[in-house]
């Protein structure tokens, strides 16, 4: 678990001194005294840059060229008048600011009340402390620095008597600590309310810490914001952690000196305050909230809404509009998109018929988007209403509203817990219509109630099945186990266990490459399933080697014998009885394997050469290791062995591992003479194929829509039909139809799918690829993210996110996730059949955005690498068992084949979850290109369609890269067509 939830990760910009920055050197006095005052907070506003000063009154910092010349310095400490200055006055040479000089501020007679009017006391706040997270001080170069939390106060007249909290850890030599009390306004700290300093010492090895505030006189009538700051630091040893609450708390922390507040919510920090309640006013009544004037309403009109509660939900609404005397009400329709934005200005517009129909009215489709709370305009609310279910992952359940949010949700399947969390952040309150009166319901919009309910998502384990599946008594990992008919599946682990989620009656189906399919009805639930499968014909050698499939055309050579190469075998060494080319390498040559690659002993690698993996050259095409076709021993002319120093300087960068050689007899028959006129040898393409144009099943639905000729027409087939349909194919169809028009529709109308089969993680990365052929990159953050959470064990789960992330420019998040796969630091996942084509991502990343974005510590760990292609090819198909041939015919008509099923990754494709490979053109000829597909998978019929997602790069790695990402339907009829055609 994460430690730090609360941190105040602090720096002191003293150490990055630049020419030409301005220091700034002075002490501050009391102006009637001209005594020095310690411990002022000084610092440039909300910049993050500032201090204290020290016992003397003495301060100095660097203040950075970035800064504006209108940024503000500030200097504050209670009991003293605040002074600001403009960075552009400090640095104006002829000033002189050596001496800063406060003038005090009185103290009110009314703020003094006497110990004996106290009638009651008690502990308020949060008693009970976790280890779990903590608040802490990163060095003691952060003074000023303060971590907070906010405190309930439910009765007027109430004075702050002890502040108690827990040290975890304390093996500073001492600190000296302020304690503040501030005003809580608008979901912040406000106004300091102390009027004096609070400090407190805290001394190596103490734990329990209490800190009097009685002689203060701190008296209070609403909630406030308790904050601890940071001095001084004594010695050289600084290490404390404050104790976390067990318990939902709303924290704050300033990371240093007039910094802006940063907000926590969820688990904070565990501070308690012992309190006394004054005789003069004694209130036990909750407090009334304010009256807002103004509200914004968030009206959630995705699919799953269609069965809320409307009149209930619109009972409340109107019940608690009507109650208002002056109102202006924002209604803000939204699902995947903002649909409609409505303004209601008067509340007897409000209470009459239009609002209602308005909400009636409301079209509901799609998946919602909860980024849309966050909806800018100038109305600036003060109250928002949420009404929804929750239950979408696109989006964060955040905003930027300083107002409170009231969620209201009436179906039982939603999800309360995030609501809750929510309405906790903002101060509103969560209404769960399934469980409250209207009556109920409108005490927590008019009174600032405790909400006393707690939520977590539990999952029903009664129904769930588990079980094991193995073949000849092995686990398997990467079975597909889905219930017959729907859309729930799951895939084993590597010890072949799975859960799914079913019930008596239900029929489960086992899939799995190299065995047939197994279907097993459940006739008892408490009991574990066990599932033996059964080859398909021969299951295929085991191999798991790294690849990209990238191919460059080397020169022909009219030599029998490769005169470079080092060590060399031919057909005389091979015997009859070899069936496969690696028991080949193995025993005739000195190449050895190594976690499933082969690789060259020590001795054979060249000196000051990293040690890299060697490439394999079949008659004259080089390919990396996992892309290479089969080749059978007994058609072998010849195997020759080249160190990499060798390859490197005869064939570059790519055979920089060194180079497996291998000729076949027919290609040296083919340079000796003898010709053969056959195709395949000449390798010249002849077909000319139509392009790819994207089909549909032939439904009456797709069909009545295909027919429609404009926009407005087809959209409102759509709305008529679309309601009582739960195909996800005909909302993939419709969204594709539709997107010729307006891709934002098309966009709206795929989610659709994802209401259907929310944990399907085929059809997720098939509506994640069409997001990012619409340019939606960020929503198709959300749903790799959701993949990652369902399918933690696959490879491509983190390879997707973290691509996606260096789209978002979410950068540091894109590295740490590219390391780790690299290292296999994730869920122990062997990530090194992907490692070629993670290793050119990051390269790309690092090459193109390292010098501005990452640190020389995380460059100097990569190797300056040149990243750069004229053109590269990434394909995902979403079903690993998909069988299909790509075409890559270059401008002169040679042409290279590769295919899904013969390609030596297949097998490793199920069983460490990726359907992803990689090809590159470098160094390619020049002119067009075709990339042609061709679909064989004609035995099979799979309840998610099948898909490819094909992604095309030209100058890769370049400034000037471009990209295309479009989704390919593969169908039986499309038997051979031209996917695109590419100019290089």
């Amino acid at each position: 678990m994460k430690n730090i939830i609360i941190s105040c990760v602090i720096f002191f910009l003293a150490s990055h001194i630049a020419v030409g920055q301005t220091t700034l050197s002075s002490i501050v006095v009391d102006k009637s005294t001209g005594k020095p005052i310690p411990y002022v907070n000084v610092g440039v506003v909300k910049k993050g840059i500032g201090t204290v000063t020290d016992e003397n009154g003495f301060f100095e910092f660097v203040i950075p060229k970035r800064l504006s010349s209108k940024d503000i310095l500030q200097i504050s400490i209670v009991g003293y008048t605040t002074k600001t200055y403009t960075i552009g006055e400090l640095r104006d040479p002829l000033q002189d600011f050596s001496v800063i000089k406060l003038s005090s501020e009185p103290i009110g007679l009314d703020e003094v009340y006497l110990e004996e009017f106290i009638e009651e006391e008690k502990t308020i706040g949060y008693k009970n402390y976790t280890n779990n997270h903590f608040g802490y001080w990163k060095d003691k170069q952060g003074l000023g620095g303060e971590i907070a939390t906010r405190i309930r106060i439910k009765k007027e007249k109430t004075k702050l008597l002890t502040l108690n909290f827990k040290l975890i850890e304390n093996k500073t030599d001492s600190v000296l600590l302020r304690v503040n009390v501030y005003d809580y306004k608008k979901r912040h700290p406000s106004q300091n309310l102390v009027n004096a300093q609070i400090y407190h010492t805290v001394h190596k090895g103490e734990k329990d810490i209490l800190i009097d505030l009685s002689p203060h006189n701190v008296i209070v009538d609403d909630d406030v914001v308790v904050s601890i700051e940071l001095v001084k630091v004594y010695g050289k040893q600084h290490a404390i952690a404050i104790a976390g609450a067990d318990t939902r708390v709303i924290s704050f922390t300033r990371a240093i000196s007039q910094d802006g507040w940063k907000r926590y919510r969820g688990n904070g920090i565990a501070f308690s305050l012992k309190v006394g309640q004054l005789k003069s006013k004694f209130y036990d009544l909750d407090k009334k909230r304010e009256v807002p004037e103004r509200i914004t309403l968030f009206w959630d009109a995705s699919r799953g809404m269609t069965k809320r509660n409307f009149e209930k939900e619109y009972e409340l609404l109107s019940t608690y509009l009507q109650s208002l005397d002056s109102l202006k009400v924002e209604l803000i329709v939204f699902n995947s998109s903002i649909q409609d934005v409505f303004y209601f200005d008067t509340k007897k517009n409000v209470s009459n018929s239009a609002f209602k129909k308005t909400l009636e009215e409301v079209f509901y489709d799609g998946l919602a988007n909860y980024d849309h709370i966050s909806y800018a305009s100038d109305f600036d609310p003060d109250l928002v209403f949420l009404f929804s279910d929750a239950t979408s992952y696109i989006g964060s359940l955040k905003t930027t509203y300083d107002a409170p949010v009231f969620t209201i949700n009436s179906l039982p399947q939603g999800n309360q817990e995030r609501l809750q969390r929510l309405s906790l952040y903002t101060d509103g309150h969560y209404i769960n219509l399934t469980k409250t009166t209207t009556k109920r319901a409108l005490s927590f919009l008019q009174y600032d109630l405790e909400d006393f309910e707690v939520y977590a998502q539990k999952e029903d384990k009664n129904y769930w099945i588990q079980g094991t599946v193995s073949l000849d008594s092995i686990p398997l990992q990467g079975v597909n186990v889905r219930i017959i008919g729907t859309y729930i599946e799951e895939v084993t682990d590597a010890e072949g266990n799975f859960s799914i989620q079913a019930g008596e009656g239900d029929d489960l189906s086992f899939s799995y490459v190299g065995a047939k399919t197994e279907v097993v009805r459940i006739t008892e639930t408490s009991l574990p399933l066990r599932v033996k499968m059964r080859p398909e014909g021969d299951l295929l050698n085991e191999v798991t080697l790294t690849g990209k499939s990238k191919k460059k055309s080397i020169p022909f050579t009219k030599r029998k014998r490769v005169t470079y190469a080092i060590d060399e075998i031919t057909s005389a060494d091979i015997d009859a009885h070899y069936s496969r080319l690696q028991d080949v390498l193995l025993d005739k040559t000195f190449v050895r394997r190594e976690r499933g690659f082969f690789i060259f002993p020590r001795g054979y690698r060249s000196p000051g050469i990293p040690q890299g993996l060697p490439g394999i050259m079949i008659d004259g095409l080089i390919f990396e290791q996992g892309s290479a076709p089969y080749i059978d021993p007994q058609e072998v002319s010849s195997i020759s062995i080249v160190n990499p120093m060798t390859a490197a300087n005869r064939f570059g960068g790519q055979a920089s591992g060194g180079l497996i050689v291998i000729r076949t007899k027919k290609f040296q028959r083919g340079i000796d003479g003898i010709l053969e006129e056959k195709e395949e040898l000449l390798n010249k393409y002849t077909d000319n194929l139509a392009f790819y144009e994207t089909s549909f099943s032939n439904t009456l639905f797709i069909e009545s829509l295909t027919k429609e000729t404009d926009f407005q027409n087809a959209y409102q087939n759509y709305k008529e039909n679309s309601p009582n349909i739960i195909d996800v194919n005909y909302f993939i169809a419709a969204s594709e139809i539709m997107s010729k028009w307006d891709t934002d529709i098309a966009y709206d109308i795929i989610t659709n799918a994802l209401t259907l089969a929310p944990k399907n993680p085929k059809l997720l990365r098939i509506v994640a690829g069409y997001f990012e052929q619409y340019k939606k990159y960020k929503e198709a953050e959300y749903l790799y993210e959701e993949i990652a959470r369902i399918r933690p064990l696959q490879a491509q789960s983190h390879r997707d996110l973290a691509m996606i992330y260096e789209v978002n420019g979410a950068y540091d998040q894109a590295l740490d996730l590219y390391k780790r796969m690299l290292v296999n630091e994730i869920n122990n996942i062997d990530f090194n059949t992907l490692k070629p084509l993670l290793t050119n991502e990051l390269n790309r990343m690092v090459s193109l955005y390292g010098e501005e974005l990452f640190s020389n510590e995380v460059l100097d760990n990569f190797t300056k690498t040149n990243s750069t292609m004229d053109g590269r090819l990434v394909l995902h198909w979403s079903e690993p068992k998909a069988t299909f041939k790509i075409k890559f015919v270059s401008p002169d008509q040679r042409f290279f084949d590769w295919s899904s099923s013969k390609s030596q990754k297949f097998e490793n494709s199920t069983r460490e979850g990726f359907s992803i490979e990689e090809f590159v053109l470098d160094d390619a000829f020049e002119g067009e290109w075709l990339i042609n597909l061709e679909y064989a998978d004609l035995a099979n019929d799979y309840l998610i369609p099948l898909f490819i997602k094909y992604t095309f790069y030209k100058d890769y790695g370049l400034p000037n890269e471009t990209k295309e990402v479009k989704m390919v339907k593969l169908l039986r009829e499309h038997k051979k067509v031209t996917l695109s055609k590419v100019r290089l």
